[in-house]
């Protein structure tokens, strides 16, 4: 899994979560944290935890999750679903065919406050799209691509995962491919 982390300074930084427990996670670091440090987490299919730094490796740290126990109940069934999905093998569960772009893939991905950065679409099809860009929105966050709003549904390495509020008709994807 995959997801980003925040320090106390609101420096945000990709990671990778090596293990994970609905009580604490041990994540990946390219900046080590400091020991005790409180560390807000977006986890690629689990969300937002929160917790405090209680060990650091050379190239992990331990986060102990502070979440409520609710939080917690929701990460363990989460973390169930995920790990009998796995050992079933589960299907891709995209419903429609991907396209890449040709060439330049650039466009605009617009927050719900007017914000707007540039973003690379990784691939796109009637449905959603993948997109590469430097602010990683949480899951769950109402965006604009291009003209098209989505919301956010998944973080993955590069970038975000975006479902359409309306499915695209082939006109329109062929218009979104630049």
């Amino acid at each position: 899994m995959f997801g980003r982390y925040m320090v106390s300074d609101r420096s945000e930084y990709v990671t990778q979560i090596r293990d994970i427990t609905p009580d604490k996670a041990t994540l990946s670091y390219s900046v080590p944290p400091e020991l005790g440090e409180r560390i807000i987490a977006y986890i690629e299919e689990i969300g937002r935890v929160e917790g405090e730094v209680t060990d650091i490796d050379t190239d992990t740290f331990l986060l102990n999750f502070t979440n409520p126990s609710h939080k917690r109940d929701k990460i363990a069934a989460k973390l169930n679903w995920l790990q009998s999905r796995d050992e079933e093998g589960s299907p891709d569960q995209r419903e429609h065919i991907r396209y890449e772009p040709s060439e330049d893939s650039n466009t605009m991905l617009c927050m719900s406050d007017g914000r707007k950065y540039e973003c690379d679409i990784l691939d796109i099809s009637l449905s959603g799209a993948s997109v590469k860009a430097a602010i990683i929105p949480s899951i769950g966050t109402h965006v604009v691509l291009g003209k098209t709003p989505g919301t956010v549904v998944r973080i993955h390495e590069c970038g975000v995962g975006i479902r359409f509020t309306r499915m695209l008709e082939e006109p329109g994807l062929q218009k979104q491919l630049p």
